[in-house]
């Protein structure tokens, strides 16, 4: 069923929404033409976290995550595919 009283989304920035996946630094498809996650320099890196077994400082790595997403926000995101269509930081 139609609401006739909401307007439809603009089609290319609905698309960009449904192939970003929670995590990504920007939206997916806005970066260089035929890139993906993979091949960039910001997908995983190594952060420095606790460990309670050690009661000690560690250095650990997310190796599918984006790095621009977890200086941005202090949070690391979620598991990017690496197919997924580069985001406008590629590198």
């Amino acid at each position: 069923m139609k609401a006739d009283h909401l307007t439809e989304p603009d089609p290319v920035l609905e698309q960009q929404r449904l192939l970003t996946p929670h995590g990504m630094a920007h939206w997916a498809g806005t970066g260089p033409a035929g890139k993906c996650c993979k091949s960039c320099v910001h997908w995983g890196y190594w952060y420095t976290g606790w460990s309670r077994k050690r009661n000690d400082e560690v250095s650990r790595r997310k190796s599918s995550c984006c790095e621009i997403f977890y200086r941005r926000t202090g949070v690391h995101g979620g598991t990017l595919p690496a197919g997924t269509p580069a985001c406008k930081y590629f590198e």
